[in-house]
């Protein structure tokens, strides 16, 4: 069975870490900017999520976990489908993937925080997939 099929752990883990649930898994409806990028327009987030979930569907058997696993979290990352939590929805998602193929989850230390958001200026996914790839292989 396909998880990615089932998108009410977005709102289970949505609601990690905040005071309140009121908009737990509703996509955000106004355009914002992230890091001087604008992110998918608010009116097109609920297409690129489906998008998003096809391709995670028909890319979940891919045999390199860790390239899947960074491009689930700097998809999810981009498309910015809500207002706040982006960041730590996609990690959970990235570690998702990770937990399912029995490797132990990716905790981002201090130092690497401070090139994280460089990796989405550009939109070059090459230096996270790297990066993943570098801590997913610390765990072997």
């Amino acid at each position: 069975m396909c998880w990615w099929t089932n998108i009410q752990w977005q709102k289970r883990l949505d609601t990690v870490g905040r005071r309140e649930a009121l908009a737990a898994g509703v996509y955000r409806v106004t355009d914002v900017l992230v890091l001087a990028n604008k992110a998918t327009a608010a009116k097109d987030v609920p297409k690129q999520m489906k998008e998003f979930v096809q391709w995670a569907n028909a890319n979940e058997t891919n045999d390199d976990i860790a390239r899947f696993a960074a491009q689930v979290h700097h998809k999810l990352a981009c498309i910015h489908h809500y207002e706040d939590g982006n960041g730590r929805m996609a990690r959970l998602a990235m570690n998702m993937v990770l937990v399912r193929k029995s490797l132990k989850p990716i905790i981002f230390e201090e130092d690497f925080r401070e090139k994280y958001n460089y990796f989405f200026v550009d939109n070059n996914i090459e230096p996270l997939i790297v990066e993943i790839t570098r801590l997913v292989n610390q765990q072997l």
